[in-house]
């Protein structure tokens, strides 16, 4: 169902809205201007025969006026009847034209008392008039002059149709490259780089997507330096930081407290390093392919087993098509914020629901508010440390990269990230869409 403040919706009901009372308005004009006048014209001069034919009738002898009836329904131009009804009243219900027709005609036909008529099967009009007394039906033959309101409308229904046509037509031609802008934002917000836009069509557009051509390159731009600091930050840092490990190898240091925790700052920095790299390389380059859900849940919690990591999967094997080291990447990301920031149990779990397959994480912690969810997405937002029950078995340094990643690499895949508690508990999981 076409949304009713869509574009295609609105163009198309606004062009039928005003052909239709374009119609009317013509319908109306002709009416007034050309049929009616017509319509009058025409009474006006069966009013004058009937006129006409009734003083001759009541002037001729009456001897004579048999002769006149034989001559009038032996004419080719009208037919007689004589009685009371005309010879067939099965015709169909008055139409418009024929309705004003005959009160033009009663206005005009002052001398006769009583005026009657109907219409046949063949379409006929018949008449009432009296000669001398004595009642007779003329016989008329309806065309398109008395009744042209079928075509009319028919050619309403045409000029609406071929309107609509043009105006989806013409919608088309807006829509195309509006949509082909919508996709190509969607693929930026995803932290893909889009193609460029076609810059042709009607001027306006032609010019939006030069627009959108401009913009793009500029935001390749900042992240490719963005990209490129990081990386070249965090790969100058490690030449100084292994010739600092292998000083503190090589030093004798009667401290042994002092020895580990400097070893344990080297090692933070570290990983902070390795999380700049990971985060500024992106995950873009890696190939797409299917791989197995529950095997990677599986490989994934391994890892955290001293942790008490649990998992919850399907009965059927999950194939999904990715990134398999991303979307690992991404499990673990979650794995240990649950294992940071929320309670035991901590389950990877993967469920088929009617929306589509669904895998995450889930804890029994108070977990975020969700107004919290989007500002912790974000790089180097980072969440409250002083809640870290499992201090001791997961690495407590960070610098809020973690769900930041975890978000890039959902939206890469044209998933969604949410955050919400359940179970009694928080749970962060994937909607996939597909099942």
């Amino acid at each position: 169902m076409i949304p009713l403040r869509s574009l295609r919706f609105q163009s198309l009901a606004g062009t039928i809205l005003i052909v239709a009372v374009s119609q009317v308005l013509t319908v109306a004009a002709m009416t007034f201007l050309i049929v009616r006048p017509q319509i009058d014209r025409g009474a006006a001069m069966l009013a004058q025969n009937v006129a006409v034919l009734t003083e001759t009738y009541d002037t001729l002898p009456v001897e004579a006026r048999p002769i006149l009836i034989q001559r009038l329904e032996s004419s080719s131009y009208l037919a007689l009847w004589q009685g009371d009804k005309p010879p067939d009243r099965t015709g169909p219900r008055p139409r418009y034209m024929e309705r004003a027709f005959m009160r033009s005609l009663a206005e005009r036909l002052n001398g006769q008392a009583h005026l009657d008529w109907r219409t046949d099967a063949r379409g006929k009009l018949w008449v009432q008039i009296f000669l001398g007394g004595t009642p007779y039906w003329i016989g008329l033959k309806s065309t398109p002059f008395y009744a042209p309101t079928g075509m009319i409308i028919w050619l309403g229904v045409i000029a609406v149709c071929l309107a609509s046509a043009a105006a989806v037509w013409l919608s088309r031609q807006l829509l195309r490259p509006l949509e082909a802008l919508q996709n190509a934002t969607d693929r930026v917000h995803v932290s893909e780089k889009p193609q460029m836009l076609e810059e042709q069509g009607l001027v306006e557009i032609a010019e939006l997507s030069r627009s959108f051509n401009r913009m793009t390159r500029r935001l390749t731009e900042i992240e490719d330096n963005r990209a490129l600091v990081l990386a070249g930050i965090s790969h100058d840092l490690r030449t100084p930081l292994a010739k600092l490990r292998l000083a503190l190898d090589m030093a004798s240091i009667a401290d042994t407290d002092l020895r580990l925790t400097a070893e344990r700052q080297v090692d933070t920095i570290e990983r902070i390093l390795s999380q700049f790299l990971v985060f500024a390389r992106g995950f873009e380059a890696e190939a797409v392919e299917p791989f197995s859900l529950n095997a990677l849940i599986s490989s994934a919690a391994a890892d955290y087993a001293q942790a008490g990591v649990e998992i919850s999967l399907p009965d059927t094997e999950q194939i999904l098509t990715g990134r398999r080291e991303a979307v690992r990447r991404l499990l673990c990301n979650l794995i240990e914020n649950a294992l940071r920031y929320g309670q035991a149990p901590v389950t990877v779990f993967a469920i088929i629901a009617e929306e589509g397959l669904r895998f995450g994480v889930r804890d029994q912690g108070e977990g975020i508010h969700p107004e919290q969810a989007e500002l912790l997405t974000k790089p180097f937002v980072r969440g409250d440390e002083a809640r870290q029950p499992f201090a001791g078995q997961v690495p407590v340094a960070g610098v809020g990269l973690g769900l930041a990643m975890a978000q890039q690499i959902t939206r890469l895949h044209g998933w969604e990230l949410t955050f919400k508690q359940a179970n009694g508990g928080f749970e962060a999981a994937i909607e996939t869409g597909a099942s």
